[in-house]
């Protein structure tokens, strides 16, 4: 279903909480991982930002999880799942959601009501098994989730065999800007790029594939190899506009810029604010507006 023309583009930013190794046991290193989420989540929210921070299983189990996850609600923004699932083999329907089932309880016991997963990519019926598990809505998709697609809906030219793994296949889907900009609903793995208006998990693409650090130097992975710096917040910015100005240009609607952050390091100092302050311009003449995935499903229903 496509969004609405009389609402502005809806900046969506996914915020990869990974786990760091043992942090769940370690409250030292939990701690200093929690600290570089809540600056940014301070940061954001200071510019009336909101950000879509999604945990990984690591983080969410961490005895020291639930201040930080009042915290980040009670600043406005959304705790979803950054799930990390599916990447190996071809898993059954029933294990990966059994997988995204225990992930989607682990983030609403602390408190959230999760609407978004991220991190699903695979050979197995992902979208299946994540509206099985509660999910409504997915970003974050890579070049290996076209390896679950009937061979007929697969791009020309593409070699499912030559992406063994979703390291190896993490750059973004061949979509055009168009496509990417413009959320659908699916229902089923092996069409999921076929829009299905009654389906029950939107997906929204945007610029995944590359995490912000890495936007300047299009280069689509998530290794932290790229630095962040202000290089990236122009290309950012950039990028903003060009999704703005999209829907008058080809006079269909489009309305979701979504791009996604994987925090490992701390960023350089003001970085989250030089971020959003570079798309201040668009949110205050109204052009575009902050949202939450929960938002973003609102606006295409």
């Amino acid at each position: 279903m496509a969004i609405s023309t009389e609402q502005p583009l809806l900046l969506l930013v996914s915020i990869h909480v990974e786990g760091w190794e043992n942090e769940n046991e370690d409250p030292a290193k939990f701690d200093h991982h929690a600290d570089l989420i809540l600056e940014t989540a301070r940061h954001a929210a200071d510019q009336q930002a909101v950000f879509s921070f999604e945990l990984s299983s690591t983080f969410a189990l961490s005895p020291g999880a639930p201040p930080v996850v009042s915290e980040l609600l009670s600043l406005g923004h959304a705790v979803e799942v950054h799930a990390d699932v599916g990447g190996r083999g071809s898993p059954s329907l029933f294990t990966l959601t059994e997988q995204l089932t225990a992930k989607y309880r682990q983030v609403s016991s602390l408190g959230s009501d999760p609407v978004l997963v991220s991190g699903i990519c695979s050979r197995g019926p992902f979208v299946e098994a994540a509206i099985a598990a509660g999910f409504s809505l997915t970003t974050g998709a890579v070049e290996y989730c076209l390896t679950a697609l009937d061979p007929s809906l697969q791009p020309p030219g593409f070699d499912p065999t030559a992406c063994p793994n979703p390291s190896a296949c993490h750059g973004r889907p061949p979509f055009d800007l168009a496509t990417r900009a413009t959320p659908w609903f699916t229902s089923q793995t092996q069409s999921w790029v076929t829009p299905d208006p009654s389906g029950q998990l939107l997906m929204v693409i945007g610029e995944s594939g590359a995490s912000l650090p890495c936007l300047a130097e299009r280069e689509l992975t998530e290794s932290g190899q790229c630095q962040a710096d202000a290089d990236d917040i122009t290309e950012f910015a950039r990028l903003a506009e060009e999704y703005a100005t999209l829907e008058s240009a080809i006079g269909d609607p489009c309305c979701v810029f979504s791009t996604s952050w994987s925090i490992g390091t701390a960023p350089p100092e003001g970085f989250t604010t030089a971020l959003v302050s570079s798309v201040s311009h668009l949110v205050d003449n109204g052009t575009a507006r902050w949202a939450t995935p929960s938002q973003v499903l609102d606006a295409a229903r």
